[in-house]
């Protein structure tokens, strides 16, 4: 069924927490060789250097894949340090931190997610971000913008103004909206007029918000994070993430479904166990 190979992204949230530049290649490589083309990242994440790493991987199969990439939580400055070299400096920076307590055994209760507050988001600032994130992805074009974090009530009207700007010269393709599900229930659909994509996290909020915007497209993240849900049935005991990953995208409301991994061998896995759960 390759039109649920087609749902699946990649995040790339971790990249700048590898070891060494060969090592996310190899694992972007795999991904998209195994018939991932769709891949999620942000300049928060690692502080550019992920768009950096994202954009050497589709230097030369641009046309091949989509790409999301974000603005509104602050613009990464630029790159001093050549990603070769700053993937081990970061690696072992993190290495020598003192590792945190261990976690209290015992009954967890829930907690409830806070709504954002305000921040006020600008044109300048939405430019700088969008006109760095290109250089970085090497490409002239994204083909999901989101604003990162934030409401569309955040936005400056000039701002929003620009951003349809750029998507009618091409520079953006579909602009979305990615925060919690917490946040986006409390929005109408007039305040998602000119948006075309809500991502959010995997979980119960999911069902309500497709009843609520059922002309959206609704990109799921962390669809791997509770592998250990009572949702599995008593009989999945073998390649539980194949297994969710595949009841994700039979789900015709969800359009992309995002997971990520720093490890090649628990990425072959989980895409073996998606091929074999989707026959």
């Amino acid at each position: 069924m390759p039109e649920l190979y087609q749902k699946l992204g990649f995040g790339t949230a971790g990249l700048t927490s590898m070891k060494t530049y060969g090592s996310v290649i190899r694992l972007l490589e795999t991904a998209f060789n195994s018939g991932i083309t769709h891949f999620d990242t942000a300049p928060l994440y690692g502080q550019g250097y992920a768009e950096d790493l994202v954009g050497r991987f589709i230097k030369n199969k641009r046309h091949k894949l989509t790409i999301t990439t974000k603005f509104g939580l602050g613009s990464a400055k630029p790159l001093t340090v050549p990603v070769a070299f700053a993937l081990p400096l970061n690696y072992y920076r993190k290495a020598l931190k003192k590792a945190p307590p261990p976690v209290q055994q015992g009954q967890i209760e829930p907690v409830t997610p806070a709504l954002l507050p305000y921040r006020r988001i600008t044109t300048t600032e939405i430019h700088n971000s969008l006109t760095q994130s290109l250089k970085r992805l090497q490409t002239n074009y994204i083909d999901y913008y989101f604003l990162h974090e934030g409401l569309p009530g955040f936005l400056d009207q000039d701002a929003h103004q620009y951003l349809l700007d750029q998507q009618q010269k091409g520079h953006i393709r579909f602009l979305g909206v990615a925060t919690g599900s917490q946040n986006l229930l409390t929005l109408t659909p007039g305040e998602l007029l000119k948006w075309d994509v809500l991502q959010y996290e995997a979980g119960s909020g999911g069902l309500q918000l497709k009843q609520q915007f059922p002309g959206k497209q609704h990109f799921i993240h962390s669809c791997l994070k509770d592998l250990n849900s009572r949702s599995i049935p008593p009989g999945i005991t073998e390649n539980i993430g194949g297994y969710k990953l595949a009841a994700y995208a039979k789900d015709p409301g969800n359009n992309k479904l995002l997971f990520s991994t720093r490890r090649l061998e628990i990425l072959k896995q989980n895409l073996e166990g998606f091929k074999g759960y989707i026959q």
